[in-house]
C-alpha cells in the first residue's frame, strides 16, 4: 500500500520536524541569545534581502531598476537569462515530487509522457516536428513564469520563517515563554511519531496470502 507507507512516513517527518524545532526551543538557554542573533542578522536575514525581486523605480515618468548591490541579485536576477535558469529549477522542483509522488500510486504519467513525444519525432513531417519544439519551447517559458516566479515568492516567504521564529526567541526567552513552548513541540512530535508507529504496526502485513494463494507460497509455514 504506497499510500498508506507515505501516510506513516509523513507523520515520522512531521514529528521528526516538531522535535527539531522543540530541541532548538528548549536549548536556547546552551545555544545563547547573542549566537542566535549573529546567525538571523548574519545569515537568514542577507539571504532573504537577496532573494526579494529587483525593484522598478519610476524615474521621469520612465521605469528604471537600479542596480543591484548584492551579489545573488547581480548575478542570478539580474540577467535575463540567469533569471530564467534559476526560475527553471525552481519550477522543476514541484513538477519532479509530484511525478515521484505518482509513481507510488502506480501513475508513470511523467515518463508515458516523453515516450509519447519521443515516439511523435519518429511518424511525422519535419515542419510537424519543428511546430512541436517550438510550441514546447513556448510551453516551457510558460512553465517557468507560471510556476517558477510563485516557487520564487515561496521561497522567500520560507527563508522569512527562521527570521521570524528566531525574532520570536529573542523576545520570548527572558520570560520563559520559549521553552514552555519547545516542550510542546517536543510532546507533539513525539505523539506524531508514535501515532506513525502504531499505524505502521497495525497495518495488515504485505506479506499476508492474497485470495487463491497458499500460505506457503508466501514464505510462511502452515501449522
Amino acid at each position: 500500500m504506497p499510500i498508506y507507507h507515505g501516510l506513516t512516513l509523513g507523520l515520522g517527518l512531521v514529528g521528526l520536524s516538531f522535535d527539531i524545532v522543540g530541541a532548538l526551543l528548549v536549548a536556547v538557554e546552551a545555544v545563547k541569545l547573542s549566537n542566535l542573533r549573529a546567525l538571523r542578522d548574519r545569515l537568514f536575514v542577507p539571504v532573504h534581502r537577496s532573494l526579494q525581486p529587483i525593484p522598478i523605480v519610476w524615474h521621469e515618468d520612465e521605469p528604471y531598476v537600479p542596480r543591484r548591490q548584492d551579489r545573488f541579485g547581480r548575478w542570478v536576477l539580474s540577467p535575463w537569462w540567469t533569471w530564467l535558469l534559476f526560475h527553471a529549477l525552481l519550477a522543476a522542483l514541484p513538477i519532479v515530487l509530484v511525478d515521484l509522488f505518482l509513481q507510488q500510486i502506480g501513475l508513470h504519467i511523467g515518463r508515458d509522457a516523453y515516450r509519447a513525444y519521443s515516439h511523435f519525432f519518429e511518424h511525422h513531417a519535419l515542419w510537424v516536428e519543428v511546430l512541436l519544439v517550438l510550441g514546447t519551447i513556448y510551453a516551457g517559458l510558460l512553465v517557468i513564469v507560471l510556476v517558477g516566479e510563485p516557487m520564487h515568492q515561496l521561497l522567500i516567504r520560507l527563508c522569512a520563517l527562521p527570521i521570524t521564529l528566531l525574532s520570536f526567541i529573542d523576545r520570548k526567552t527572558p520570560d520563559g515563554t520559549v521553552g514552555i513552548v519547545g516542550a510542546a513541540f517536543l510532546i507533539a512530535g513525539f505523539s506524531f511519531q508514535a501515532a506513525g508507529a502504531i499505524a505502521s504496526n497495525t497495518h495488515p502485513c504485505a506479506c499476508a496470502p492474497r485470495p487463491g494463494q497458499s500460505a506457503t507460497a508466501t514464505g510462511r509455514s502452515v501449522p
